[in-house]
């Protein structure tokens, strides 16, 4: 698992993968998840604790793909780069709000 963070911290990975596997295809998929986790825990009057270890577990891993994207995209000088940064910075404060 730390070779996965490695990878991307070091612009390893090409952008197109970074950008739509790991932060659109993933990212949204992990979000998703532990969003209805919560709203679940929210809904089944578990302690609150639990929905907001659930919301919380969200932002490190955001955070970091968000990083990694604008990292990878300046690095590499893609015509797209602002394109990608742009909307993973979008998608970033989407799912931080949600």
């Amino acid at each position: 698992m730390p070779e996965f963070f490695v990878a991307r911290w070091h612009c390893r990975i090409p952008i197109a993968r970074l950008f739509w596997w790991d932060m659109l295809l993933v990212g949204t998929a992990i979000n998703g998840a532990l969003t209805l986790a919560g709203l679940f825990a929210i809904a089944s009057r578990l302690p609150e604790v639990a929905a907001h270890i659930a919301f919380a577990l969200l932002l490190p891993y955001n955070l970091f793909i968000f990083f990694a994207v604008v990292r990878t995209s300046s690095r590499r000088r893609t015509p797209f780069a602002p394109l990608f940064q742009l909307t993973s910075l979008i998608w970033l404060v989407t799912f931080t709000l949600i």
